[in-house]
């Protein structure tokens, strides 16, 4: 049988995020035997997703680990302006090879990247585009972009909603595959003590590790002392200690840092909290609930599939909302066996295996 031979496009497979190891599951889970897999990634960083030997990643578009002149130069000239300009030429100088089906994986720059030539071309979308309303230019060019796919990707109930809210004319391309996970990979290493409150995330404005530690306090004015650990790095970082040692919460609140492998915390926590303004579809939350632990999240796109009408999680919607809810799964020790076994149970809807399953059905 002749092997297809697929593309994906993706903006970054070596920036740390979770699109990455999304699509590393993907690749790394396609039958070998039925595909060539091409990986190209427009911008190319220091945090390159393991992959199996027969997947071929292809030299990136821009390169930020490279530090000679001319590459910062030719960086500076793609980045601003060139890549949204003269896509189609940019495609022509990096690669040439026509392809069964092409993938992009995200929307704006990859799916620039598709060609036309490929006999399919799907644009598979993580996040709420709502952003495009904003930006006329910007949002005729990706409706340009995909009035050329055959099919739309949304990989949660919000993503297809804000898909079909922008460009209505494409509703009837969409389709929907939630992200799988591989479960079998979520392997606790070392020792951590039990706590109750986990927060496993970057300390960024848009994640917001300020909020929990507001909502801590928030807990301790209610009457309820807990202990919590903050998993994680970034911009905010320094400024979370100084919050945490402004409310005098050193004792309850411990910054750990990043964690290659952060199951062990998953593994000991009680409650798992995000506290994000955005999502594409929180990874985190499914990895919690695979150790059946319950959530308390803000209202980003996921959590509305994910809570299962309050079953694995609560979303709130403000910070004295959030405080109740986890004051209520912290001291009802009913409610929450109930919503930890419910976690383990539902959870496996979201398996990897699902998941490859509707991509040979819808994509391939």
């Amino acid at each position: 049988m002749k092997k297809k031979k697929v593309l994906f496009i993706i903006w970054s497979f070596s920036y740390g995020g979770g699109a990455e190891k999304i699509l590393a599951n993907i690749v790394n889970n396609l039958d070998y035997e039925k595909y060539d897999i091409d990986v190209l990634e427009y911008l190319h960083a220091d945090k390159m997703e393991p992959v199996n030997g027969n997947i071929k990643i292809l030299p990136p578009i821009v390169d930020i680990t490279r530090q000679d002149m001319f590459s910062k130069i030719y960086n500076k000239l793609i980045n601003s302006s060139l890549i949204k300009l003269f896509p189609g030429l940019i495609r022509k100088m990096h690669l040439r090879k026509i392809y069964d089906v092409e993938i992009s994986f995200n929307y704006l720059i990859p799916t620039f990247l598709l060609s036309r030539n490929s006999q399919k071309r799907i644009a598979w979308i993580h996040s709420a585009i709502y952003d495009l309303e904003e930006n006329k230019r910007l949002r005729n060019k990706q409706r340009k972009a995909l009035s050329s796919v055959n099919k739309i990707v949304a990989i949660s109930n919000a993503t297809e909603k804000s898909i079909a809210a922008v460009f209505p004319e494409f509703k009837d391309k969409i389709i929907k595959i939630y992200n799988g996970y591989d479960f079998s990979g979520m392997v606790p290493e070392g020792t951590v003590t039990d706590f109750q409150l986990l927060y496993c995330n970057r300390f960024d404005e848009n994640k917001d590790p300020l909020q929990f530690i507001r909502i801590v306090k928030r807990l301790n004015d209610l009457g309820l002392s807990v202990t919590a650990k903050m998993l994680g790095t970034g911009v905010l970082f320094n400024e979370a200690i100084r919050l945490i040692r402004e409310y005098k919460l050193e004792a309850q609140i411990e910054c750990v840092g990043y964690k290659k492998n952060p199951y062990a915390y998953y593994k000991h926590c009680k409650v798992f909290c995000l506290t994000s303004h955005s999502e594409g579809f929180p990874t985190t939350l499914v990895e919690a609930m695979y150790f059946g632990k319950p959530f308390v999240s803000t209202p980003v796109a996921g959590t509305d599939e994910l809570s299962q009408n309050e079953n694995c999680g609560f979303i709130a919607r403000d910070e004295e909302e959030y405080a109740i809810k986890l004051l209520e799964l912290l001291t009802t020790s009913e409610l929450y066996k109930n919503m930890s076994e419910y976690c383990s149970n539902y959870v496996i809807n979201y398996s990897l295996k699902n998941q490859i399953q509707a991509i040979e059905e819808n994509c391939l």
